[in-house]
């Protein structure tokens, strides 16, 4: 993110580019939320070292989520979910995310001597609102698409938008009959190659498809990538999202960190699309958020891997193979 943008806030940047600096607007909702997101980040500048740092503490367990146990990767705190967590609801549900005047209002609410969990869980929301900021501006037609919306796309037209369903990455190899490794580069978490691999056989185990891991720097030292592009795994800021870069191949975990987290990026190396719908209403000023709590593609917090994850797969895979032999 640019300095300007950090300083003027994303929606002044958006207003400034799309009506001229000199325009007034009082009155504007988007202004609005431009001056509150700016006095948001004005209460946290004082607190990011401190917030920063209680989010990466290995004592950090206040805003660990029910029905998971404390773990570690490289000391860092991981919340595993436990195997007697109730299981999600399938169906698709909707919900606002917070917009920048209700976070300032919930700081301005804050007790002298509020404890640093509650403001670090202030700060990953506004971390979250600012992402959705300017995805939303560099990309305003995709926040135009609700779930019907796409639902109703042909699949050519949601190649065309950037919204396929998959996309072959060159890291997931067919080893037998659902039998598939993905390939990974462990990265600044080689200590902890053992439970990464772990999580993902446990998560992506499912429907009697079994998924395992092609350690990148085993493969060098044994044959050579043989034809696969690994993805490594790093470090993203303290309170940002976790996500994954096809543009350099990497995937990148914020911490804390619950495991079903990583295995929901994990499920990105695969190929698979998220399968949740942020739109914004502009009446509103808020954004909305379409999501199916069952599906780890649709809800990393909640979801598992499910059948008709490797259904697409397999199909997608047989689909992008035709082609090819065309």
């Amino acid at each position: 993110m640019t300095t300007l943008r950090k300083t003027l806030g994303l929606y002044s940047l958006a207003i400034a580019a799309l009506t001229g600096a000199n325009a007034r607007a009082d009155d504007d909702c988007e202004t609005l939320e431009a001056r509150a997101e700016r006095r948001v980040n004005a209460f946290f500048k004082p607190r990011t070292d401190a917030i920063q740092t209680h989010l990466t503490s290995s004592s950090n367990v206040e805003s660990r989520p029910p029905h998971h146990r404390n773990s570690h990767l490289r000391g860092l705190p991981l919340w595993e979910r436990e195997a007697s967590s109730p299981a999600a609801p399938d169906g698709w549900v909707r919900e606002d995310k917070w917009s920048w005047r209700e976070l300032e209002a919930a700081l301005k609410a804050l007790p002298p001597g509020a404890p640093l969990a509650r403001w670090s869980e202030l700060y990953v929301k506004a971390r979250s609102l600012e992402l959705d900021d300017e995805d939303r501006y560099d990309r305003p037609g995709i926040y135009a698409i609700d779930r019907a919306a796409r639902d109703a796309l042909s699949r050519e037209e949601r190649d065309e938008l950037g919204l396929p369903p998959f996309e072959p990455s060159g890291a997931l190899e067919r080893t037998g009959p659902r039998r598939y490794r993905v390939w990974l580069a462990a990265g600044e978490l080689g200590s902890d190659r053992a439970k990464i691999q772990s999580i993902v056989a446990r998560y992506w185990g499912v429907a009697g498809y079994a998924l395992s891991v092609r350690w990148t720097e085993d493969a060098i030292a044994a044959t050579g990538l043989e034809g696969f592009a690994p993805y490594g795994i790093f470090l993203a800021g303290p309170g940002e999202r976790s996500y994954v870069s096809d543009g350099d191949r990497s995937v990148n975990l914020a911490f804390p960190l619950r495991d079903s987290t990583l295995a929901h990026e994990v499920g990105h190396v695969l190929g698979l699309a998220d399968n949740y719908h942020t739109t914004w209403d502009e009446k509103r000023c808020r954004y909305v958020v379409e999501s199916r709590p069952s599906d780890l593609m649709s809800s990393s917090k909640t979801g598992v891997a499910l059948r008709e994850h490797w259904e697409l797969i397999e199909r997608e895979l047989a689909r992008f193979d035709a082609k090819s032999r065309d």
